[in-house]
């Protein structure tokens, strides 16, 4: 795998596909668990204040370029990644996949409605998927031990995480030291869009990297806000990796 390190984090600068082949192949002969995060400017952010999150990065077995923000970070470093992987497209190949070879999925994240309509939707979409389990994402944080405990047992193929960051990776690589077998991916909002909660970007946007401003505009209260507070602060960590000013 071709890796480059920024932010302090070393990236996985490969295509979706050859990834996900990586990954197939690791767990298939490994009992070891196999973790995939996709960063997004916030997740930089956060990663710069928090040193357990930048930790879990760097142990990460594969860390992906998600926010069309970090794919123009490295356009400005001279770095041409070969693509922008959103988690909602890995999450899709991941669930052709486990459709093809009846793997089971856990879910665990978003609230309880939005996250049976995202069952609902994908058994629909993928009907030989294995539902091994799921579990909306306002648990008591007092139990997760037993949440764990539930996901331990299901044994899922592939576990996919609704959580915010920097939960969904820290929590991701703390289950990964006991599952075996298992991918696990950080899906971010892919289960709202399943869910009906929110629709995704039309294509054109998706293509041209703009889903965080239509996120904008049909939800200006929540993702206006966190996008205004994100912006000059990512931009600093930016000026200050390029132009090594710390």
């Amino acid at each position: 795998m071709n890796k480059a390190t920024f932010f302090k984090i070393p990236f996985t600068l490969e295509k979706r596909e050859a990834i996900l082949k990586y990954a197939l192949n690791f767990i298939e002969t490994n009992s070891e668990s196999f973790q995939i995060i996709g960063v997004e400017p916030e997740t930089i952010i956060k990663a710069s204040e928090s040193l357990p999150l930048l930790q879990t990065l760097k142990d990460c077995n594969i860390v992906t370029i998600d926010g069309s923000g970090i794919y123009l970070a490295f356009l400005l470093k001279g770095i041409l990644p070969p693509e922008r992987i959103p988690c909602p497209d890995l999450m899709n190949l991941m669930l052709e996949i486990a459709n093809e070879r009846n793997f089971g999925i856990y879910i665990l994240g978003s609230q309880q409605s939005v996250l049976q309509k995202a069952i609902k939707n994908i058994k629909h979409e993928f009907p030989k998927i294995v539902i091994k389990g799921y579990k909306h994402g306002y648990y008591d944080r007092n139990k997760e031990l037993s949440v764990l405990q539930e996901i331990i047992s299901a044994q899922p193929d592939f576990l996919f995480l609704a959580l915010p960051t920097p939960e969904k990776e820290i929590l991701g690589k703390k289950i990964k030291k006991e599952l075996k077998s298992c991918i696990i991916l950080g899906v971010g909002g892919a289960i709202d869009i399943w869910g009906e909660k929110y629709k995704r970007a039309p294509k054109i946007l998706q293509k041209f990297g703009l889903e965080f401003f239509y996120r904008i505009i049909i939800n200006p209260k929540e993702f206006g806000t966190r996008t205004i507070i994100s912006i000059p602060k990512f931009v600093h960590i930016i000026i200050n990796e390029i132009f090594h000013l710390n």
